[in-house]
């Protein structure tokens, strides 16, 4: 104020205005940072999930991952193996942002990796849990849910680690079964054991629905949206087709 100003208080303010404004850049800094790595890591995502549908004579696939933020930890792929089978891989991984994507990533490519080795269903549950164990810490862990088609016998089978429950439904939108899981999530004990089982042979119309825990968790007024509203959805698509 006028008449109040003596060089100490200046120098203060001056010294306050200073220590302000570098504060200020620092975490201006700090956030453009984050932001340019934020995009980054979400082009990576973006880029490695499917960008169309396999070429399956007989078989319609198809799928979508939509984050809640920059980047998820969901998991969607689809990749022939070495005997001429196609596989679809479900999974979620814990939490959201940087870490789950790197996690998302590293799953799909010992997915692929083990299946191109011509590993069963069990077994590449079993190795991909082994080498993710080495690579995670305890918070993280991984749900998945592992599907083959032969598309010589038409039939399907699957392995499922912690995933949630795969609905079937017929061409009518009837249910004929749900699938569970046959293990524990991916990343907690390295000697964890998974059982591959076998779904059945698909005719003409028949639907496999899989999803992660961002539907099933949905709201639907007061109540979840769960995974019988997903059937209920798919079942309503079934009948929109067929009209």
């Amino acid at each position: 104020m006028k008449g109040q100003v003596t060089e100490r208080r200046l120098v203060q303010a001056l010294n306050h205005a200073v220590g302000r404004q570098a504060r200020l850049s620092r975490v201006e800094r700090a956030l453009r940072n984050t932001r340019e790595e934020q995009m980054i890591v979400s082009q990576v995502a973006r880029h490695l999930l499917p960008t169309g549908r396999p070429e399956i004579p007989g078989w319609d696939v198809a799928g979508a991952s939509i984050p809640v933020g920059f980047s998820g930890g969901d998991l969607l792929d689809w990749f022939p193996t070495a005997n001429g089978r196609w596989r679809v891989a479900i999974g979620d991984a814990t939490g959201h942002g940087v870490g789950p994507s790197l996690i998302m990533a590293t799953t799909r490519a010992y997915l692929r990796a083990f299946s191109g080795e011509g590993a069963s269903l069990d077994t590449t549950l079993r190795q991909t849990n082994r080498e993710l164990c080495r690579d995670l810490a305890e918070r993280w862990n991984v749900t998945l849910f592992l599907a083959e088609i032969d598309t010589d016998t038409g039939v399907v089978s699957y392995a499922s680690a912690g995933h949630l429950p795969a609905v079937v439904l017929d061409s009518h939108g009837a249910e004929k079964g749900r699938f569970f899981s046959t293990g524990l999530p991916l990343g907690i004990f390295p000697d964890s054991d998974y059982h591959s089982d076998e779904i059945g042979a698909f005719r003409s119309g028949d639907l496999l629905l899989q999803v992660t825990d961002g539907v099933v968790d949905s709201r639907q007024g007061p109540a979840f949206f769960g995974l019988d509203g997903a059937a209920r959805a798919a079942r309503k698509a079934i009948g929109e087709v067929s009209e």
